[in-house]
């Protein structure tokens, strides 16, 4: 599968003159920072800074598959000059990289160059440029003004050599040779597929299955989950309580309803009678309707299940938030909910479906929601994924996701877009206590964790450890547990994260206690798995600005458990820690 890499760069020189004069945009995963963001100066060492410091171990792994393919997004940084587009896709990506696949554009961003960013004025000079910077593949908006079209005339002025122009082919056709469209048909299993397969039931399946996996349980007040049999009344309330278009995420397939099952449908199977209300005209809550909210909570005595979010009408391609609230009215609909729940004693679950953080912080240690479940965007699968969750039909139905982000506790915990460097970016150089930690999600069951062993305890710079951890199930349920493996860098006068992720696993582990956790119960008598790790020399090296990553001498503290350190917001578990030495 193609890898999709956002990567701008910008040369400049110590005259400060040489200021941006385009917008890009701020794009980062928790860890690695990708781009760059609007009206700060780049720096010549940008890359090396910011692109091989933060996300080159991640990527590192994915660029030694041949097959890979980068979709580069070419903004206006990106063609200000030729030289650092080059620079970027040639000289590090594969002369330094040593990346074998091939570079396609974003869709239509090669013609941005000459109808947006208007760096040249013609197809011609356009894919000559884009050509010898790096790129093999042209991803038009267009096929038949296609810029790529142009090369036979490139070609002809002698602008593009019949060389260059094979050196890019090649990678396309040996991703073309690896998907067999050179072989017999009765070669190729390509061939044997037809539109049965489409929506097959193992496809269906498999759609719940990975909702259900993705599902973060944020809360679980007094074990409240999950739901010890048919409920007699419950009310479902908000905006994303059936609103089938804006359970998938941006970019998902044709929606199609004969295969998809909203929140409202999957749990009206497991209960006798439900009361559900939109409350608010759409996400965006223009508008809600306090009277009908408060009259369908009121009838559903055995819990109200709130569904709120954003979905893909206020969060996707070109529709960015400017903040973290909650859309429009929807915390007053919230609000609402739990007068009406608090004043007849009325459990509350809350479920969210959003792809980045929202900002819940005035509810989450309100005692009368006793569980928070984020949910994203899980698509065709929602209600069937949700009613097995919330009842746990089955013993793989037990939440065990895990935050792929930093959850801030506001928009104060935020950096500015213009704010180039890493501080308090991602769970590496993040400071303070945010709402939900990196890592973090809880389960219905328990988990303890023992015997953390590093093998060797002394190693010399370029030599990898192992480490192995001894994880039990000390809880009622069998459940999956996500074991992290950080290490932490002494400190010295090289820039280090506050902690690194090395490793992670999820594993299954049955559960052995006919009534939850119990301190009384050996730990030697749990279900246990023992999980091994290597942590590698790359992964212990630091950024230098002067020799590139070294491997410094000293001691690295291991860490290993079921989150990261010292986390105020804890699931449940303690956190193992052992260290072992670097010799020069």
């Amino acid at each position: 599968m193609p890898l999709t890499l956002w990567l701008v760069y910008r040369e400049t020189t110590s005259d400060t003159s040489g200021l941006m004069q385009d917008v890009s945009t701020l794009m980062y995963m928790e860890d690695q920072k990708i781009s760059l963001c609007q009206g700060s100066l780049l720096m010549p060492r940008f890359w090396k800074e910011i692109g091989e410091q933060h996300f080159y171990h991640s990527l590192k792994c994915v660029l030694k598959q041949e097959h890979t393919a980068l979709c580069v997004a070419i903004t206006a940084l990106m063609v200000y000059q030729p030289v650092p587009t080059k620079k970027l896709l040639t000289d590090i990506l594969r002369n330094e990289w040593g990346f074998k696949g091939y570079v396609v554009s974003d869709e239509g961003a090669v013609e941005f160059i000459i109808s947006d960013h208007k760096y040249l004025n013609n197809s011609v000079d356009t894919a000559s440029a884009c050509i010898h910077a790096g790129t093999n593949l042209e991803l038009s908006s267009n096929d038949k003004t296609a810029v790529f079209l142009s090369l036979n005339q490139a070609v002809e002025k002698g602008q593009v050599t019949k060389d260059i122009l094979i050196e890019r082919v090649k990678p396309l056709f040996y991703t073309r040779m690896r998907l067999g469209e050179f072989d017999p048909p009765e070669m190729n299993p390509y061939t044997k597929l037809n539109l049965d397969v489409v929506q097959s039931s193992e496809h269906q399946a498999i759609a719940i299955q990975a909702a259900i996996k993705s599902f973060v349980l944020l809360k679980n007040n007094n074990n409240f989950l999950p739901f010890k049999e048919m409920l007699n009344s419950v009310s479902i309330i908000g905006p994303m309580a059936h609103n089938p278009l804006q359970l998938f995420g941006d970019y998902s397939p044709v929606f199609n309803p004969h295969f998809t099952m909203t929140p409202k449908e999957g749990i009206n199977t497991s209960v006798k009678h439900l009361y559900y209300k939109a409350g608010c005209n759409e996400t965006s809550c223009d508008f809600f309707d306090q009277m009908d909210v408060e009259l369908t909570v009121s009838i559903g005595l055995d819990v109200s299940i709130v569904c709120l979010g954003t979905g893909v009408a206020l969060e996707s391609e070109g529709r960015d938030r400017t903040d973290l609230s909650l859309p429009g009215q929807q915390q007053d609909l919230l609000r609402t909910v739990l007068v009406v729940a608090k004043a007849l004693n009325i459990p509350v679950v809350l479920l969210l479906f959003n792809a980045g953080p929202l900002d819940i912080s005035e509810f989450v240690n309100e005692p009368q929601i006793k569980a928070i479940l984020a949910c994203f965007y899980p698509a065709q699968g929602t209600g069937e994924a949700l009613a097995r969750v919330l009842w746990r039909r089955e013993s793989s139905d037990n939440p065990a996701g895990r935050l792929p982000m930093t959850w801030p506790n506001s928009m104060s915990q935020v950096p500015p877009m213009t704010d180039y460097t890493m501080v308090d970016r991602t769970y590496r150089y993040f400071h303070g206590e945010p709402l939900y930690p990196f890592g973090y999600g809880l389960s219905y069951t328990y988990f303890n964790y023992d015997k953390l062993t590093i093998t060797p305890e002394k190693v010399v710079a370029g030599q990898n450890v192992t480490i192995q951890v001894t994880v039990s199930n000390v809880g009622q349920y069998d459940g999956d547990e996500v074991i992290q493996v950080y290490i932490q860098w002494p400190v010295s006068g090289v820039p280090s994260p506050k902690w690194q992720l090395v490793g992670f696993n999820r594993v299954f582990i049955t559960a052995n206690l006919p009534h939850g956790n119990s301190v009384d119960y050996a730990v030697e008598k749990m279900p246990t798995v023992t999980e091994t790790f290597t942590i590698t020399a790359e992964q212990m090296s630091l950024w230098d600005d002067n020799k590139g990553f070294i491997v410094h001498p000293g001691e690295i503290t291991v860490y290993a458990g079921g989150q990261q350190p010292n986390q105020a917001k804890s699931v449940g578990s303690h956190v193992l820690q052992a260290k072992f030495t670097i010799s020069g």
